[in-house]
C-alpha cells in the first residue's frame, strides 16, 4: 500500500524563525513600533500570519489595525520569503529517501498559501512535493482536518503520517486519524508534543525512517 507523509513547514521542514522575525520587525518598524525578539515571536508562530501579527502588536500594546500591518508584512515577506531560511540538518536527505522509496510527501501549513509555495519552490524546486497547501481565506486552518483529508484522499489512514513541531500539528493528525510524529527541533519542544499525545517523538529526521518505511 502507498504511504503518505504530510509535513508542517515552519519549525519542521525549514527553520524559518529568523526570517519570520526579521519581516515582522521590518513591518513593525514602518509604524514606529519597537522590535520583538525572535524567541518571543517563536511562540506566536503556527496559527497563521494574521494571528502572528495580532500577537506581535498585542505584545507591544499597539492598537494599530491588524489588517493594515498584515498587508505590509506580507508585501515585504513575499518579496524575499527565503531570506534567512534553511532546511534542518538531515531533512533534505530524509525527504529524498522517502521519495526514493515511493512515499508521497506533502506539506500543509497555516502560513498563507502564496508564501508557502514561494518558499518551497525556491528551496526544493517546483513539483518536488506530491502536494503543497497553505492557508487560504475560504479553507479552515489546522487543526481542522478538512484539508488534511483532501490531501490523503485515496490513501489508507494507517499508511498516513502527519509530522510537525506543535500541538496544533499533532491535533491535526489525530483529527484526521493518522499516525502522528512530533519533531523536537522545532519551535515548541518535546514537552508540548508529549502533552499533545504524539504517537512518536523524534530528535533527528533520520529517526523517522524506521517509523515510516
Amino acid at each position: 500500500m502507498e504511504k503518505l507523509c504530510i509535513f508542517d513547514l515552519d519549525g519542521t521542514v525549514l527553520n524559518t524563525l529568523d526570517s519570520i522575525a526579521y519581516f515582522v520587525n521590518e513591518a513593525l518598524k514602518e509604524y514606529g513600533i519597537e522590535p520583538v525578539k525572535a524567541d518571543t515571536i517563536r511562540t506566536f508562530v503556527g496559527s497563521g500570519a494574521r494571528n502572528l501579527i495580532m500577537k506581535s502588536l498585542n505584545f507591544r500594546n499597539s492598537d494599530l489595525d491588524v489588517s493594515e500591518v498584515l498587508k505590509t508584512y506580507m508585501e515585504k515577506y513575499n518579496k524575499d520569503a527565503t531570506y534567512l531560511v534553511t532546511p534542518y540538518d538531515g531533512m533534505m536527505e530524509l525527504l529524498d529517501t522517502l521519495k526514493a522509496n515511493g512515499v508521497k510527501i506533502a506539506v500543509l501549513s497555516n502560513k498563507p498559501h502564496s508564501s508557502t509555495t514561494i518558499i518551497l519552490d525556491k528551496v526544493f524546486g517546483e513539483g518536488y512535493f506530491y502536494e503543497v497547501r497553505g492557508s487560504k481565506d475560504d479553507e479552515p486552518k489546522k487543526p481542522d482536518p478538512t484539508t488534511t483529508n483532501e490531501i490523503a484522499k485515496g490513501f489508507s489512514k494507517k499508511n498516513c503520517f502527519f509530522i510537525g513541531d506543535s500541538g496544533i500539528d499533532i491535533k491535526t493528525g489525530q483529527n484526521a486519524e493518522m499516525v502522528t510524529i512530533g519533531v523536537s527541533w522545532g519551535f515548541r519542544g518535546a514537552d508540548v508534543l508529549k502533552e499533545a499525545g504524539a504517537d512518536h517523538i523524534v530528535d533527528t529526521p533520520r529517526e523517522m525512517l524506521d517509523i515510516i518505511l
